[in-house]
């Protein structure tokens, strides 16, 4: 796979996109995957759920998103999404805690559901058609 992908691809300053725990270790990093998996299901609950801010849902989305890459990517080698993960990992081979991304993110995102969901807000996105 690498040798379709191109030399640079392999080279250790990229090492494949590889998605690993930073420095602090793979508890530190599951906690970070489950705070921003939770942390974007409750922005994203929130702005569709608000007519005048549902239809900028994605530029929150993105700005979030953003934020993580910039200030969580250390800590966690930020997936929030498995694909991700198994995308970089399958052609380096390199698996370094990789249970984390596949568990960490589904409780973060359920739980911001549930207690949306408890605090009687609306189940219906508003966004605009």
């Amino acid at each position: 796979m690498p040798a379709a992908l191109g030399s640079r691809f392999a080279e250790p300053t990229v090492n494949y996109v590889v998605t690993a725990p930073g420095a602090a270790g793979a508890t530190t990093a599951f906690v970070a995957e489950l705070l921003v998996a939770c942390a974007l299901m409750m922005m994203i609950l929130l702005v569709t759920n608000t007519p005048k801010l549902a239809r900028y849902a994605g530029i929150f989305a993105g700005t979030l998103l953003e934020l993580f890459i910039t200030f969580e990517a250390p800590y966690s080698g930020m997936s929030i999404n498995p694909a991700r993960t198994v995308a970089s990992t399958l052609p380096s081979s390199v698996w370094t805690a990789g249970w984390m991304y596949f568990v960490g993110p589904s409780p973060g995102c359920c739980s911001r559901w549930k207690s949306f969901a408890r605090c009687g807000a609306s189940r219906a996105s508003v966004v605009p058609t």
